[in-house]
């Protein structure tokens, strides 16, 4: 039988069952006072079924702005396809903005960010530059086999070589790679995630759409800028498109 994850001592771990979601369990558990590294996992039932998706959410507190916060987006990225790479035969894993993680063209993990709104009316720009109390990180991977209809837009692990992965494999891999790069961006900046992620993407140069303010914005994809924000141009001028204003880092619902 397989023993409990090994997971480095920041983390504590919260196991719920994979019908609850890991998400809205890690939000409760923040707004009740949850320390920081709390990590939620859905773990797997006996059945083998449960090994189709792998599911975690972490309880973060930067102490930073949500404008600087929300770069832990491409951190949770970086820490997710490289936990991936690691347990794969070699692939090409790249990145759509901003925390997507493709093998070509179909989708095989995604990190997104949930945000506590700071003390000012979530509304106001001056929100964006208090500080938050907590963040949750959520992470999620195709680990079994997909359906042929999904071929065309989805993969998983166990499609692309790794059939003998399983969720434990992911979620111990991804709290060492993200616990690397979180560590990184703490003691070095953005510089050193920006420059990784940018060379893990085929997007530079290339017709992107993203969704913005629930309307979808299409135009080319620039750069990634000192602060984490797409640089896009767009038959309207150049914009710049902050995560916060996508479906990637949105204010955690009530």
């Amino acid at each position: 039988m397989r023993q409990e994850p090994r997971l480095p001592s920041v983390y504590r771990l919260v196991t719920v069952g994979r019908s609850d979601d890991a998400a809205e369990t890690a939000r409760s558990l923040a707004r009740g006072g949850a320390e920081d590294g709390t990590l939620v996992w859905a773990k797997p039932d006996q059945s083998g079924h449960a090994a189709e998706d792998f599911a975690c959410a972490l309880i973060l507190m930067p102490e930073c702005a949500l404008s600087t916060a929300v770069q832990l987006t491409y951190v949770g990225a970086l820490g997710l396809a490289e936990a991936l790479a690691s347990l794969l035969p070699p692939a090409p894993l790249v990145f759509a903005w901003p925390s997507t993680v493709l093998l070509g063209r179909a989708r095989l993990a995604e990190v997104r960010l949930e945000t506590a709104p700071p003390p000012e009316s979530k509304e106001s720009k001056e929100s964006k530059e208090g500080n938050i109390d907590w963040l949750v990180l959520c992470a999620q991977a195709h680990v079994g086999r997909r359906r042929p209809e999904e071929w065309e837009h989805l993969t998983s692990l166990c499609d692309i070589g790794g059939g003998d992965v399983t969720v434990e494999d992911v979620l111990e891999g991804f709290a060492r790679h993200f616990l690397s790069w979180a560590n990184r961006w703490l003691d070095d900046g953005f510089g050193p995630v920006r420059r990784s992620w940018l060379k893990r993407t085929e997007s530079v140069g290339t017709e992107v759409t993203v969704a913005v303010g629930g309307a979808e914005l299409t135009g080319t994809f620039i750069d990634v800028d000192p602060m984490g924000r797409l640089e896009l141009d767009t038959d309207g001028g150049r914009r710049t498109i902050e995560i916060y204003d996508t479906p990637f880092a949105a204010p955690a619902p009530s």
